[in-house]
């Protein structure tokens, strides 16, 4: 089965600076940014009820600025995209007829 996937994405994205060399330590600067993925996917069925699954998703984050300080000669970037690449590969099991704390057993239509 071919497939393809998108929507929402969100991550919190952490920036951190090394400015021990000017005796002020590490300076670090977070914040969650929203944005979007897509990807598609290839699933195989391997018979009794396992499959194996291969897929690409993108991924690209809001743009944000990080270190608005004037302390120099650190100088700040206004502008840090973010684009990240995932390629996933799985196995699945698919238990047949179970619903969670019900139990198993076959669906009948009762009239």
């Amino acid at each position: 089965m071919l497939y393809a996937t998108g929507g929402l994405a969100t991550g919190r994205i952490e920036a951190t600076v090394d400015r021990t060399s000017l005796g002020q330590g590490f300076i670090s600067e977070s914040s969650t940014r929203w944005g979007w993925t897509a990807g598609a996917g290839l699933e195989y069925a391997l018979g009794s009820n396992w499959s194996a699954k291969a897929d690409y998703l993108y991924a690209r984050l809001a743009s944000q600025g990080y270190f608005n300080l004037v302390a120099r000669p650190f100088v700040p970037r206004g502008d840090v995209p973010f684009d990240e690449h995932i390629v996933r590969l799985g196995v699945n099991y698919k238990f047949t007829n179970c619903v969670f704390l019900l139990g198993c057993g076959p669906v009948v239509a009762k009239y």
